[in-house]
């Protein structure tokens, strides 16, 4: 990673900060159980946040793990992964994370093969019912969105075809036309190409993270306010593309938003909060993610369903809101998915079967 993304990235997050009053302000005052401490370029280790004097700032990696096998923590290395953690044992993905975050200024990394102890089930229960936090109160959260898995890297190798002029011929003597792809033609097929959008427990890891830096075949930033995509890269980019705020990041939503019953309107029909017509949406999405372990479908999204029931004082049972019970158990499998059933969850429940809904 260069010099000048270093630079940009970290001009981003400054503007973000400064420029940006619907982005929610950083204040350090909750930290995760553990993280990975950067001393310097070739020496890290795994610390306890309770031994520090006080909450630091730190950042969270969202990647895929792939399926080659990764480095975790467990109960038999703990303790010698706080002693040192040897760069080279680890996979590139987060190698290349532990760079990002010291070349940014940075000196804490939370990334869940790490950070949770992975053959206990006691702490790795206790630390997924705390992904809204992390994600949440991260200073920024590294998304690998080009890499397949944690042995890919962040660093995907560029074609310099993609940001240069085609010239072609001109009707005028002398003269040729420049032609480029569109910006939003390469980033919307990142993201659609990417396992990460199309991994169940990623899907709340972007929801919730209030600052994002892709790294793909370029390199872009999302917040609550804006996407935005280097200029060095797309010469004839905008530097900010404003954008509806995140409904996610908005603290508290609105009053008369959140207070609204479901009604009919004029023509006889259902009318719904708006936040939960975003709910509807946003389990639309997630529900026809991938998921390892298929038991893991409330869990995967109990960040974000933690996150609204705080914003909108309403509870779920099962993700069924139950102010709006009625409404709620009209859900349907999409057309033509084979659904199986799972354990865990009433027949009642969108999380009783595995199709998407």
């Amino acid at each position: 990673m260069s010099d000048e993304h270093i630079s940009l990235a970290k001009t981003w997050g400054h503007g973000c900060f400064a420029e940006h009053p619907e982005c929610p302000k950083y204040e350090p005052n909750w930290m995760p159980t553990r993280l990975i401490e950067i001393l310097d370029k070739n020496n890290i280790r795994l610390v306890d946040t309770e031994s520090l004097a006080a909450p630091v700032p730190y950042y969270a990696l969202s990647y895929c793990w792939g399926e080659e096998p990764v480095l975790t923590t467990t109960g038999a290395v703990i303790q010698d992964f706080k002693s040192q953690i040897l760069l080279e044992d680890l996979p590139l993905t987060i190698e290349d994370a532990i760079t990002v975050v010291r070349r940014m200024g940075g000196h804490f990394l939370w990334v869940d093969s790490l950070c949770i102890i992975q053959d206990d089930l006691d702490d790795w229960a206790r630390e997924a019912a705390t992904m809204c936090d992390v994600y949440q109160n991260s200073y920024l959260t590294i998304v690998a969105l080009g890499a397949h898995g944690a042995t890919d890297g962040l660093f995907a190798r560029r074609d310099p075809l993609a940001v240069t002029d085609c010239c072609l011929p001109s009707i005028s003597a002398n003269r040729v036309v420049p032609v480029r792809e569109t910006v939003n033609n390469n980033y919307d097929t990142d993201f659609f190409r990417s396992n990460l959008e199309h991994r169940g427990w990623t899907f709340q890891e972007r929801a919730l993270a209030p600052r994002k830096l892709f790294f793909s075949s370029f390199i872009f930033w999302e917040c609550a306010t804006s996407f935005t995509v280097g200029k060095e890269e797309f010469p004839d980019a905008h530097e900010w593309r404003e954008s509806t705020v995140d409904p996610y990041h908005r603290r508290p939503l609105p009053g008369e938003v959140v207070c609204v019953p479901i009604r009919l309107d004029a023509f006889g029909l259902y009318k719904v909060p708006e936040w939960l017509g975003q709910w509807y949406t946003d389990l639309f999405d997630f529900s026809g993610r991938d998921l390892t372990k298929a038991t893991d479908r409330l869990t995967a999204i109990a960040g974000v369903i933690s996150h609204r029931e705080r914003a909108s004082g309403r509870k779920t049972d099962y993700g069924v809101w139950l102010d709006f019970w009625p409404f709620d158990l009209l859900w349907s499998c999409l057309y033509g998915e084979r659904a199986e059933r799972l354990d865990g969850a009433p027949t009642w429940s969108w999380a009783s079967l595995t199709a998407q809904v």
